[in-house]
């Protein structure tokens, strides 16, 4: 099976001893866990090292939840029971994405420089485009661009009803992209993410003077 996780989950591995007959249980007495190594028998049969780092030939015993580096791994993982019986290895692929999705507001078609103060026409159209990078050979993928006019993330984190928005989209109770707006005169402020499939996300704004 293959997992996509952001760079700030942690792995977790759980064993269970099991039988069909619940009194011949011997109980979990170890479990064991590689990042990008097979359990060869060169591998397996390496002289065990504390000071390894975790998830090595060396140090393959499991002490606790881990958090692999951004990029695309394997882990096998395997325990063994009191009495010395081995589980067989499993594998999993872990794709790992510390990079957030990179968002631009566009103006009649032209990116803007994130931050930049802009001077367009109640006529022009503003439109998002969003992406989410290739880094480390691993991308989550897009799933949501939100907006925000003239209202702070931080106002609609404390108020729902906040003021802001135009034309019943990019307020608090809306704050889904869908699509091109024009911004009435006036000076307005837009705020703008987009959140990838392991919930990264940066937010950035551009002024506007209509």
């Amino acid at each position: 099976s293959t997992v996509y996780i952001s760079s700030s989950s942690s792995m977790e591995l759980v064993a269970e001893d099991r039988s069909s007959n619940t009194f011949a249980l011997a109980g979990v007495a170890s479990t064991y866990y590689l990042i990008d190594e097979a359990p060869a028998p060169a591998c397996l049969g390496t002289a065990y090292n504390s000071g390894a780092a975790p998830g090595t030939c060396p140090n393959p015993l499991y002490g606790g939840p881990f958090q692999p580096g951004e990029g695309a791994h394997t882990v096998y993982y395997s325990a063994v029971d009191n009495i010395g019986n081995k589980g067989e290895w499993r594998s999993s692929q872990l794709r790992v994405d510390s990079t957030p999705p990179e968002s631009a507001l566009k103006l009649n078609g032209l990116l803007i420089a994130p931050s930049a103060t802009v001077y367009a026409n109640t006529t022009d159209f503003i439109t998002l485009a969003s992406m989410d990078p290739v880094s480390n050979g691993v991308s989550s993928g897009l799933t949501t661009t939100y907006f925000l006019v003239d209202v702070s993330p931080e106002e609609c984190e404390y108020s729902e009803w906040a003021s802001g928005g135009i034309n019943g989209m990019g307020s608090c109770e809306n704050s889904f992209y869908t699509g091109p707006f024009s911004l009435p005169a006036g000076k307005h402020t837009i705020y703008y993410q987009s959140v990838d499939n392991v919930r990264n996300a940066v937010i950035t704004n551009n002024r506007f003077h209509n």
